[in-house]
């Protein structure tokens, strides 16, 4: 199986610069985004039999449409961007890029944990600024992808202090 990383090169490779690639990558749901998704699960579980497909609610984050609740997207670093992907129906797997958020908009990234319907999750914030932050959650099974995704960008912005 392919690393997180690489299936989202593969999923931004048309809309990258030349010689952009993925330094790391993450599913992540936005802030939120679980315990609505465990929510939505048992509710469709209990009025149909089976859980029902996510919401496609889109909120506004500074001049970016992102993802809100629904299923998981991809947050992708490079060099130069930030790309968030949405996922695909089926496998959720990532597949087109709904933002791209220009390093040199990031402040910086603060990290944490917190706990819903029981399941422990790692969180990261993008600190922005022209913009409120933008707040993930990442399950613990994930945490090697989201610890990752934070040195990586944390040595991409000590890169830059312009950015």
């Amino acid at each position: 199986m392919a690393s997180t990383a690489a299936r989202v090169q593969k999923a931004v490779e048309k809309q990258t610069e030349f010689g952009e690639k993925i330094l790391a990558a993450v599913k992540a749901s936005t802030e939120g985004g679980t315990k609505a998704a465990a929510k939505r699960a048992a509710l469709y579980g209990a009025l149909a039999g089976e859980v029902g497909a996510a919401t496609t609610a889109v909120v506004d984050q500074g001049s970016q449409d992102l993802p809100a609740g629904g299923k998981p997207p991809y947050v992708g670093l490079t060099d130069r961007h930030i790309f968030v992907l949405s996922t695909t129906t089926m496998t959720a797997a990532p597949r087109d890029v709904v933002g791209v958020i220009p390093l040199d908009r990031v402040a910086g990234v603060s990290t944490g944990e917190t706990k819903v319907v029981g399941m422990n999750l790692r969180t990261f914030a993008l600190a922005m600024k022209d913009a409120d932050p933008f707040t993930s959650e990442v399950p613990n099974i994930a945490r090697k992808d989201s610890d990752a995704f934070v040195a990586a960008l944390q040595h991409q912005l000590a890169r830059c202090p312009s950015a």
